[in-house]
């Protein structure tokens, strides 16, 4: 199976440097709709067996762009962000000032931060991407498929098929980020990481 993940466009959260998870379903804004916009010219949805997208605003809009009106869908909650907690709409940098550990030298959340902000952890994200993707394994072991999701989903996603130890030795994903797996059918033994954060830029 070939797994292709793309994050949702910007939108005003992400420009104003506000916390964004799965409590906050914002829409995106008019750079994020560009840039969904631009990646259409050069993405041809065409070619997948079956999309998921996340069940949120800024995904369903970013999906409806990049797909137009001939492509089908499904939606899966098992695809949200990170729910984020009591932190949800609140300035990164005053959380960086008042929980310096809670954040890594870019600014990423760390997973200590769950205990504080009341949050989803970044395990349980970890489990439930796992679980839709060895389900869209089961049902299309040779397909090419699509999620549309967000920027710690794919960065969990991705850490739990490449087996790595940790969510945070992978960057985050740019907003209309591109990430592609290659999962053979000795999954999960045999997982390659085709590219990671690719956008309509690199096309």
């Amino acid at each position: 199976m070939e797994l292709t993940l793309i994050r949702h466009g910007v939108t005003e959260y992400n420009e104003r440097a506000l916390i964004q998870g799965g409590g906050s379903d914002t829409p995106l804004n008019a750079l994020g709709r560009q840039q969904a916009r631009q990646l259409a010219t050069v993405f041809d949805a065409r070619i997948y067996d079956y999309i998921v997208v996340s069940p949120m605003k800024r995904t369903l809009e970013t999906a409806q762009i990049l797909l137009g009106a001939q492509n089908q869908y499904t939606m899966d909650e098992r695809l949200q962000e990170t729910n984020f907690g009591d932190w949800e709409g609140q300035s990164i940098t005053a959380l960086q000032q008042q929980y310096p550990g809670c954040f890594d030298e870019t600014g990423l959340i760390l997973p200590d931060y769950a205990a504080i902000a009341h949050g989803e952890t970044f395990q349980a994200v970890r489990e439930r991407t796992r679980a839709i993707t060895e389900a869209t394994l089961k049902d299309y072991p040779n397909g090419k498929i699509l999620f549309i999701c967000h920027g710690s989903v794919i960065r969990a996603l991705t850490a739990e098929m490449m087996h790595l130890a940790e969510v945070e030795q992978l960057d985050q994903v740019a907003n209309l980020g591109l990430v592609r797996l290659k999962i053979q059918a000795e999954y999960p033994n045999n997982v390659r990481l085709l590219f990671y954060s690719r956008t309509y830029k690199d096309y």
